[in-house]
């Protein structure tokens, strides 16, 4: 009978291969060359949802403005994680000046600077492009809106309250119309002028405009160039009527806050700011302002999100007032 002898030697030839195996895979002693030690491959990095600006933007615009809310979650969630300040990761990813000035116009002015989109010049090639923006711009102002507020609330709350909302300028340094004179002044906006302005040739250069509000700076711009007519205006500023300025978003009134004609700024895009904040210095920038006798002031105007319009100027008037 040879099976028993047979099936011993297969037995003992799977036995030592076995042997083998585990021999040539057993690690050596650490640090002698004769036993390398196998290489453990590394954890592949998780490849990032929000790899730049336009994956943002582009899960922002499938969302609704509730889910809009758990992309800006997500995104601050994965920026944050390399340990970047929330002011740079919202600088990085805010849309441009242009879209807020889209954002903050009602309806009726929509029509009005759509009509300007002509000319074959740099001041109707912008408002050619603000025009396009205007059909889906109330969708994307509260997708954009829900992500800011989410990242409102990703600042300490010391940066967010504490602090008595404030008039754009000390009372000494500004010259707020009368109420009766409101009637020949910008019904959605309100003209604060400055008694005293330095000159620079054509420039003006007038006090510090302080944010009346907390908020987010969502644009700033100070490289207007161009003159007092449609033609003479080259590029830069928020627009090319409104000059250089600045944009400031508050969560918690809902309310953007404009400043317009400045001659320059101090802030950036994405800082937060508290009330009585320096913005910048007043100035003269933008078409209107650039023409003899029509500068001289800040144009501040303040847009409702709730109510889809601008505050008219005697609630202006209001608020300026009753905050010194």
């Amino acid at each position: 009978m040879k099976r028993p002898s047979i099936i011993l030697a297969s037995w003992t030839f799977v036995s030592l291969l076995l042997l083998a195996f585990s021999v040539a895979a057993a690690p050596g002693p650490a640090g002698d060359p004769r036993y390398p030690r196998a290489a453990v491959p590394e954890e592949a990095p998780p490849f990032p949802a929000f790899p730049d600006a336009a994956a943002l933007e582009r899960a922002l615009h499938a969302a609704d403005s509730s889910s809009a809310r758990l992309v800006a979650e997500a995104f601050l969630d994965e920026r944050r994680a390399d340990g970047r300040n929330l002011g740079t990761v919202l600088r990085s990813v805010l849309p441009p000046a242009d879209f807020f000035i889209a954002l903050t116009t009602d309806s009726d002015s929509r029509r009005e600077l759509a009509g300007m989109g002509h000319g074959g010049n740099a001041f109707g090639s912008y408002y050619a492009a603000l025009a396009a923006r205007f059909d889906r711009i109330d969708a994307d102002s509260a997708r954009w809106r829900a992500f800011l507020d989410v990242a409102w609330l990703r600042l300490p709350a010391s940066a967010r309250s504490g602090q008595d909302p404030r008039a754009p300028m000390v009372a000494s340094e500004r010259s707020v119309p009368s109420v009766r004179s409101l009637r020949y002044n910008h019904q959605d906006a309100i003209d604060i002028f400055y008694p005293v302005v330095k000159r620079k040739g054509a420039e003006e250069i007038g006090p510090t405009v302080r944010s009346m509000s907390y908020g987010i700076v969502v644009a700033a711009r100070e490289d207007w160039r161009g003159g007092d007519t449609q033609a003479s205006y080259v590029s830069g500023g928020l627009s090319p009527r409104a000059g250089n300025g600045v944009i400031v978003y508050s969560p918690d009134e809902g309310r953007f806050h404009s400043y317009f004609h400045l001659h320059d700024t101090v802030v950036v895009p994405g800082q937060a700011v508290r009330p009585g904040d320096p913005l910048g210095r007043g100035g003269n920038t933008g078409l209107n302002a650039r023409k003899v006798g029509h500068g001289e002031h800040l144009h501040l105007e303040i847009f409702d999100v709730v109510r889809g319009a601008s505050l008219d100027c005697y609630e202006l008037r209001a608020l300026v007032v009753a905050r010194d």
